[in-house]
């Protein structure tokens, strides 16, 4: 049995009595340069889809609070009109963008040039309070700042590395000012700590645990 994070893997053994092998959905290293853009305004990126839970909405309203930043929306799903919709009523059109869906190769280079990243997922239950989502890992992996959720797998990788702030909660005034801390450090100031995460949190890792999985089974 695999799992994706180690909170999954101890929830299945409290409940279940079993043993899971963790395996994280990490990217692949990159192995070249970071190029870190200058960009006026500044970038602040959410990538993923577009559902309930994610922080999306409340990320939105702190643009209320941002200035000088843009809030790229890069994914589709089922709350995209709403979101638009609640753009529209708050005249925040001007501050957020929605890319809408995009296939790996173009989202990657997006992900490239953002300022700071975003998973601020909501505990919408067992399944969100103990994930490690995607783009934590996609963000480390392209050297990209992120504001996270205080919720325990982010919590843990922030605990070793110092990639990004963890939100006080999802009020807009909070998720603002933990952007602006992450923009006054600068994302230069993170590249050291990204790239220590960035050797530990790839799929070159992954892969020898998901491999060792298959070679127990086919004994």
């Amino acid at each position: 049995m695999i799992t994706a994070s180690g909170s999954y893997a101890k929830w299945f053994k409290e409940k279940y009595h079993v043993e899971a092998t963790v395996v994280q959905n990490a990217p692949k290293k990159i192995n070249f340069p970071i190029d870190i853009p200058d960009n006026k305004p500044k970038v602040f990126l959410y990538q993923g889809a577009i559902n309930p839970f994610r922080g999306i909405d409340k990320a939105i309203l702190a643009m209320h609070h941002i200035d000088d930043v843009v809030f790229k929306i890069a994914g589709d799903g089922p709350k995209k009109k709403e979101y638009e919709e609640l753009v529209a009523r708050e005249n925040l059109q001007h501050k957020v963008e929605f890319l809408g869906k995009l296939v790996p190769e173009d989202l990657r280079k997006i992900t490239l040039t953002a300022d700071v990243g975003m998973s601020i997922e909501e505990n919408g239950g067992d399944s969100y309070l103990y994930s490690l989502p995607n783009k934590v890992l996609d963000c480390i992996q392209a050297r990209v700042p992120l504001i996270m959720a205080d919720l325990p797998e982010m919590r843990n990788i922030r605990m070793q590395f110092d990639v990004g702030e963890i939100i006080k909660d999802h009020q807009p005034e909070n998720i603002a000012d933990a952007v602006f801390r992450i923009l006054n450090k600068g994302r230069k100031g993170y590249q050291d700590e990204l790239k220590k995460a960035s050797e530990l949190l790839c799929w070159e890792n992954e892969e020898l645990k998901l491999l060792e999985v298959f070679r127990k089974a086919s004994q």
